[in-house]
């Protein structure tokens, strides 16, 4: 069996509070571009598919409400909406 990557702090810091703490202030013009492209990505067509697992996740109704306005806005479903969101997150955090 292969052996598991380390968490690394900043990894296990996000698990825990849901945020990040960058270890070097990014520049503004960093997270407008961060900022664009995942607009881009949340708007834009369809990402190629593969196997899933299904999980439930409890969300407050203001968090719910932001995403249901996302997937009427964009037309994608709720389910494509977070996979995009979870991917980059992990992808941010170099996990």
């Amino acid at each position: 069996m292969a052996e598991r990557k380390k968490m690394s702090d900043a990894a296990r810091q996000f698990i825990q509070t849901g945020q990040v703490q960058p270890s070097s202030p990014p520049s503004a013009s960093s997270d407008q571009l961060t900022s664009n492209s995942l607009r881009q990505e949340l708007l834009g067509d369809e990402q190629a598919t593969e196997s899933s697992v299904r999980f439930t996740v409890d969300l407050p109704r203001s968090l719910h409400r932001r995403l249901d306005q996302l997937s009427t806005d964009s037309g994608k479903p709720k389910t494509e909406l977070v996979r995009i969101i979870i991917r980059r997150a992990l992808e941010n955090i170099d996990y």
